[in-house]
């Protein structure tokens, strides 16, 4: 991120201020959000104090222009190197969908249990815990298939770093051979692989 905001910042500043309506301080932040940032990595983006976009947003101090385009600009220049992430509801059903497929691919008891760290060691793992079979689905979504935190958090009404927390527990359990060839095979079948079965 810290190399892509240097080599937007060089690209806004030497952008011209243009003639273009002003945006307020919500329409920034809606923005913001929109391309799953936060305020830190927007202002960095843009070359803007923090104390200047908080005391301004505050009502606390007159925020200029220009200020205000620069971070418009900035954040233009982000989402013009980024692929839109897909509707939260169509981010959803992936979600579900892909814990089907897991549920119709991790058959074996021991497969199962190696998936899934938290069983109750005296039970037999015969079946994926629903809890379990979300935070997989959402580890490939966000892993494999590279869909942003911040999309995935909306989609499924979580925190984003409820996302960063699967993720690095997934990938602990990756280190089992097993478990890492079954994932790879789902993701294969998630981005139509033609080489996976």
């Amino acid at each position: 991120m810290q190399a892509a905001a240097i080599a937007v910042t060089r690209s806004v500043k030497a952008q011209p201020v243009c003639q273009r309506r002003v945006p307020t301080f919500a329409e920034l932040e809606r923005r913001r959000r929109e391309l799953g940032l936060s305020v830190s990595e927007m202002l960095a983006a843009a070359r803007v104090h923090p104390e200047t976009w908080w005391t301004g947003r505050a009502g606390n101090a007159a925020t200029r222009a220009a200020t205000l385009l620069k971070i418009a600009a900035a954040l233009d220049l982000i989402a013009a190197n980024r692929p839109p992430a897909p509707p939260p509801a169509l981010i959803a059903a992936f979600v579900r969908a892909t814990e089907e497929i897991i549920r119709q691919t991790i058959r074996a008891p021991d497969l199962i249990a190696a998936c899934n760290p938290r069983r109750d060691r005296k039970k037999p793992a015969l079946v994926f815990p629903p809890s379990r079979l979300r935070v997989l689905a959402i580890y490939l979504a966000n892993v494999e298939l590279e869909l942003p935190p911040p999309a995935l958090a909306r989609a499924l009404h979580c925190q984003r770093q409820n996302i960063h927390q699967i993720a690095r527990a997934v990938e602990n359990l990756r280190d089992d051979p097993r478990v890492d060839a079954v994932l790879t095979e789902i993701a294969g079948v998630l981005r139509g692989d033609p080489n996976v079965d």
